[in-house]
């Protein structure tokens, strides 16, 4: 095999930004399992929570950088997925079995299962994305499938609100909320990381969210207004649960608009189909009345 210098080319600003989000991803995983092992674990939950956010701006970064200092190759972008299934497929599988071991009525076996297939399931997400040929006319404003950057922010969101619910249960008036609502976490978590397992392998359309973020003050859709509105509020309103709630937001909001659609255009067709039978039911009782007046005026003595 002939080694070409194209093949050995090593882009050093990008690799560093990519590297580092492998950094991120095998501190979470550390973190993540140092939680295992304790009773008050949600310091070390709350910063693999927040090395997950920190390896998806490095991963963010990377692109960037090698396209500024026009060192684009292939090595980065098979590194770059190699990365993403450390720091999003391996760390929040992690993550999810700290939330699991808090329900020790079902057996562990059932956690380790989810948390393998989801592992499995970012990693076929990342090689379809490579093995994907996009041609220069295709839609850069979407992805199919559930980007593995967003299944890993929502698991670590979560993870990132539980020292401050834990600060609530002990307080008055809000105590009793707090401590349902982080009981019901430990149960959410893990059912949504088996739905988030399948979204990512889907062909589920989701919008790339940095690239509307960034064309938002050129657009003047009314929806994407309301969409800003709604977040501003959540995160002014109930700040603790902000993040949770808007990563859980984007991933089953665009399932939700599509079952929708698709449920409208099953009422829009059933109603066309409804329009045609009657349309076609009212031409031949037409037919029908016509020829029965010709053959009464062809009778005998008809005038």
């Amino acid at each position: 095999m002939e080694i070409t210098e194209d093949s050995t080319r090593f882009p050093m600003w990008p690799t560093l930004m990519t590297l580092g989000n492998a950094v991120c991803g095998l501190g979470a995983i550390g973190l993540a399992a140092r939680a295992l092992g304790e009773e008050s674990f949600e310091l070390s939950l709350y910063n693999a929570g927040l090395l997950i956010f920190l390896g998806m701006l490095f991963d963010a970064l990377d692109g960037r950088v090698a396209v500024w200092t026009n060192q684009t190759s292939e090595f980065g972008k098979q590194l770059d997925s190699l990365c993403d299934a450390i720091t999003f497929g391996v760390a929040p599988a992690f993550m999810m079995l700290v939330f699991a071991k808090q329900l020790p009525l079902v057996d562990t076996r059932f956690f380790h299962g989810i948390a393998g297939l989801y592992a499995l399931c970012a990693i076929l997400r990342l090689a379809r994305y490579n093995a994907e040929v996009v041609s220069e006319s295709a839609d850069k404003m979407i992805f199919q499938g559930l980007p593995t950057p967003a299944a890993a922010s929502t698991i670590a969101a979560f993870a990132i609100a539980l020292p401050k619910l834990s600060e609530l249960s002990s307080q008055d008036g809000v105590g009793q909320v707090a401590t349902a609502v982080t009981s019901g976490m430990f149960v959410a978590v893990p059912c949504l990381t088996l739905v988030l397992s399948y979204l990512m392998v889907s062909h589920v359309i989701y919008p790339h969210l940095t690239r509307h973020l960034a064309r938002l003050s050129h657009t003047r859709n009314f929806y994407r207004l309301v969409q800003l509105t709604f977040a501003v509020v959540i995160i002014l309103t109930l700040h603790e649960l902000a993040l949770p709630i808007l990563c859980t937001y984007y991933v089953v909001g665009s399932p939700m608009l599509a079952l929708t659609r698709r449920a409208a255009r099953r009422v829009r067709s059933r109603q066309q189909r409804t329009v045609r039978l009657s349309t076609r039911s009212d031409d031949t009782t037409g037919s029908s009345n016509g020829k029965d007046a010709n053959s009464e005026s062809n009778q005998p003595g008809a005038i």
